[in-house]
């Protein structure tokens, strides 16, 4: 009996399909949504008709959603995803024109991205680049002296398109539930502003293109799952 009952205890973990520890959530394709959020800083340029460059630093806390689609190939993945971001880049610096206090702001974001990466177990490493848009405001405002000058502006906001590429790290921490970090290069090409003003002065072109470097920590859930 005692033989027995060894015996038994033995076999029935054996006879198991997979064990529970080796059980890997198969949880990477599949349609997912999520949220992020992290740190951003970069560069904006303004290139004046005179040919000088004013550049300010932009910095900011962006929350982006996410939705996503895997397929899954073995142990890789690839899937478009698109990201949104409600949240704002900006900078304040005084202008070529140091009687004037520039402001650069770089608004909500879209990215529309291809992945591809390769899962490790539970774990993911991939790459992804796309297509980016947004808005960049362009705002020059009076702070000199001169009280006859207050609030003088010069004053645009104009769409612009550009690009990103970077890398991330998702880990399975249920079979529906993924966390990690992401690392996204974003480029925002030179595009003129036609400036507007709320004084009688002169309107002249300036292209503006801005840069960031965004750390994001991401959560995704799998609704194939």
């Amino acid at each position: 009996m005692r033989a027995l009952i060894i015996a038994t205890a033995v076999l029935i973990p054996l006879s198991s399909p997979v064990s529970a520890q080796t059980e890997r959530p198969a949880l990477w394709d599949g349609i997912y949504v999520g949220i992020q959020a992290g740190r951003s800083t970069g560069q904006a340029t303004v290139h004046y008709p005179s040919g000088s460059d004013l550049r300010t630093t932009i910095t900011g806390h962006p929350v982006s959603l996410q939705l996503g689609y895997n397929v899954r190939r073995g142990d890789w993945i690839y899937g478009p995803e698109l990201m949104v971001s409600g949240a704002t880049t900006s900078g304040t610096t005084s202008c070529i024109n140091a009687a004037f206090t520039c402001n650069l702001q770089v608004g909500g974001q879209s990215h529309f991205n291809g992945r591809l990466g390769h899962t490790f177990g539970n774990a993911l490493i991939y790459g992804t680049a796309g297509i980016s848009n947004s808005f960049i405001q362009y705002t020059a405002e009076y702070t000199g002296s001169n009280p006859a000058r207050a609030g003088h502006k010069y004053d645009n906001e104009q769409y612009h398109i550009g690009w990103n590429a970077g890398f991330g790290f998702e880990y399975a921490v249920s079979a529906a539930w993924t966390a990690g970090l992401e690392y996204r290069h974003i480029g925002f090409f030179d595009t003129p502003h036609k400036s507007t003003n709320n004084f009688n002065g002169a309107v002249t072109d300036r292209i503006i293109q801005s840069h960031e470097e965004t750390i994001n920590a991401r959560l995704n859930y799998n609704f194939s799952r």
